[in-house]
């Protein structure tokens, strides 16, 4: 299934998150690994601030439920997921640029 994924990130752990993302350790923890990094360095979008958006498939009971366990529950809070039926286009700075500029 396909989800809207709204989340707020936690400022002060943007350089931690970003060394985890681009070292190559979060594809070791998981195979869903590879979306995880996928998804902060390639779809989530600043839309306000503070608040990333993406849409990411999920096939877990809970939607994304082994993601939030591996990472994102330690970077990210008050997630919220909402099915959709397409991918949606969100306006905004890449969440890659923040990272980077907080690295």
């Amino acid at each position: 299934m396909l989800y809207h994924v709204k989340a707020k990130y936690i400022e002060e752990k943007l350089s931690e998150f970003y060394s985890l993302l681009t070292s190559g350790e979060v594809e070791k923890l998981h195979t869903a690994g590879s979306s995880i990094v996928k998804a902060m360095l390639e779809d989530a979008v600043e839309t306000e601030p503070g608040t990333i958006e993406w849409t990411e498939k999920c096939f877990c009971e809970t939607p994304l439920e082994l993601e939030r366990d591996l990472v994102f529950d330690t970077f990210l809070t008050d997630m919220e997921t909402a099915p959709v039926e397409d991918s949606l286009n969100f306006s905004g700075t890449p969440f890659s640029e923040i990272l980077k500029k907080n690295a």
